[in-house]
């Protein structure tokens, strides 16, 4: 399975460029991935499970504030597409 997410600018939904994403397994196991250049990161060929957690922290002086999701479930050749995480 997949998870998609892309992050935006909550003042002009503008892309979140290059930020470091990382997405967690029920275990502990993490993957990390940059946004590419329309904010989105997608984490593919994952063990099918709930309770993984997506989970961005910013850098000192960013725009936008820390995002956690969890109790993502991935299922066997689908794509989990997360709403746009916009980011204050």
């Amino acid at each position: 399975g997949a998870v998609r997410v892309r992050l935006l600018l909550y003042r002009d939904r503008k892309p979140i460029v290059g930020q470091s994403v990382r997405l967690a397994d029920a275990t502990g196991a993490r993957l990390e991935q940059p946004t590419a250049e329309d904010g989105t990161v997608q984490f593919q060929r994952l063990p099918s499970g709930t309770g993984y957690v997506l989970s961005v922290e910013p850098a000192a002086g960013a725009e936008f504030s820390a995002v956690t999701v969890r109790g993502i479930e991935v299922k066997a050749k689908q794509v989990t597409a997360l709403d746009d995480a916009v980011n204050y």
